[in-house]
């Protein structure tokens, strides 16, 4: 699957080529893939540097880089947030 890249974390250029592979689909249809520029894969880029979570339930794969992240701190890491998945468990307890 080869796309143009919107968002570009590490400072690449918008006419880079993104070339993602699809890792199959999860439990609602989606596609799940890895992405990279190059050599560098993108989805491990946006968690170091703060802009995306290691999503657990599904895998371990990025927490290492969610780690230097949290020390850093980078991006979200810097304040204050709420993960997602937290967020919609306690929007459902208080429904």
């Amino acid at each position: 699957m080869r796309a143009k890249s919107r968002f570009c974390p590490g400072g690449h250029a918008q006419s880079e080529n993104l070339v993602c592979h699809d890792n199959g689909r999860d439990i609602y249809g989606r596609t799940l893939a890895h992405c990279f520029i190059g050599a560098q894969d993108i989805q491990a880029s946006m968690v170091k540097q703060g802009w995306a979570l290691a999503f657990r339930k599904y895998s371990l794969e990025y927490v290492g880089e969610e780690k230097e992240a949290i020390d850093t701190p980078a991006g979200m890491w810097s304040g204050e947030f709420i993960e997602p998945w937290r967020w919609r468990h306690d929007k459902e307890a208080q429904d």
